[in-house]
């Protein structure tokens, strides 16, 4: 099993400060994690602004249980979209399967929403 699962957000046209925040779901359901990261405007506004969001699997004490694990991703506690990444400890890999650090494919489940400024 590899040692993570990341991915990685594109922003575009953004005005202000915002919180991004990723609640990960193990495969029963369960909490896993909480990770945040904060959200600006770069020097040059035409520029995306990428964001990495990353678990570790590697800690010997915790149960990474094997099946379709999920992430929320919320913009200023608004909810924005849900992803879905299978663990397994195979070897294989197709794009609906994450075993190595990747991008997933997004489709929000909403429309998407104007941020506003802070």
């Amino acid at each position: 099993m590899d040692k993570k699962i990341a991915t990685r957000f594109e922003f575009r046209e953004i005005t202000g400060l915002h919180t991004v925040t990723a609640i990960w779901y193990n495969a029963k359901g369960e909490l896993h994690e909480v990770t945040e990261n904060k959200l600006y405007a770069d020097e040059d506004p035409e520029r995306p602004v990428y964001l990495w969001f990353w678990i570790d699997l590697g800690e010997p004490e915790v149960d990474y249980p094997e099946g379709l694990w999920a992430m929320k991703l919320f913009i200023d506690d608004s909810y924005i979209l849900e992803d879905q990444y299978s663990l397994t400890r195979s070897f294989t890999y197709s794009k609906n399967t994450v075993l190595h650090i990747a991008t997933p494919l997004l489709k929000p489940l909403t429309k998407p929403k104007t941020l506003p400024n802070r």
